[in-house]
C-alpha cells in the first residue's frame, strides 16, 4: 500500500512540474530528443516501431511520427478499447480522435499483429538506476510483459528524473532498454 501513496505523490508532483512548463519550452526540448532518437542504430535500422501520439505535456512526438513515416518506417501506435490496449497502424494524415484518457488515437486504423523492431514509451517519472512510474493503469507494463524481444526507449525531460530512494519498483515493473531526455 506504500507503494501506490508514494506512485500517488510521485505522478501528482512531476505532473505538476509538466503543467508548469511552457509550450515553446516543451517543443524546444522536444526537438533536441527528436535529433538523440534519429542517431541511435535502434532507430536507424528499425523496420517497425511503436510509438505514442504525444499530449501536450509530453514530450512531442507529432515530428517524430511524420519523419519515420517519410522514411518507409512501419509506424505503430496504441489504442485503447475496453481496458484492453491494441496496437494499430498510424498512417500519414489519418485522423485523430480523443478517446479514453483523452488521448490522441487514429479513428480508424487496422490492428497491427506483427514484429515491433523498438517501442517508444511515455513514462511519467524515472530514476538514473532506471527505475519508473508510469501515468495509467499499466497498459504498457502489459504490453511489454508480452512483447520482451522490443527495444525499449522511454523518452522524457530532465524534470521527470528523480533520486532512486524516491521511487518505488514493483515487480511487474518492466525495465527499459534506453532512457532519452533533453
Amino acid at each position: 500500500m506504500l507503494h501506490n501513496f508514494q506512485k500517488t505523490k510521485i505522478r501528482f508532483l512531476v505532473r505538476e512540474q509538466l503543467n508548469s512548463m511552457d509550450f515553446t519550452v516543451i517543443e524546444e526540448k522536444s526537438k533536441k530528443i527528436y535529433h538523440k532518437l534519429l542517431d541511435l542504430k535502434e532507430i536507424k535500422k528499425a523496420d517497425t516501431i511503436f510509438i505514442y501520439v504525444s499530449l501536450k505535456d509530453e514530450v512531442q512526438t507529432f515530428d517524430l511520427i511524420n519523419h519515420f513515416i517519410e522514411k518507409w518506417k512501419n509506424v505503430v501506435v496504441p489504442r485503447v478499447v475496453w481496458n484492453k490496449m491494441e496496437i494499430v497502424k498510424f498512417k500519414q494524415k489519418c485522423k485523430l480522435v480523443h478517446w479514453k484518457f483523452g488521448i490522441l488515437e487514429p479513428k480508424e486504423s487496422d490492428l497491427y499483429k506483427g514484429k515491433i523492431d523498438v517501442a517508444i514509451i511515455p513514462w511519467l517519472a524515472f530514476s538514473l538506476s532506471w527505475k519508473r512510474v508510469w501515468k495509467w493503469w499499466g497498459y504498457y507494463d502489459q504490453f511489454l510483459s508480452k512483447n520482451n524481444d522490443i527495444f525499449k526507449i522511454w523518452i522524457c525531460f530532465w524534470v521527470q528524473v528523480l533520486s532512486d530512494d524516491k521511487l518505488p519498483v514493483e515487480k511487474h515493473d518492466i525495465p527499459m532498454d534506453l532512457v532519452v531526455y533533453d
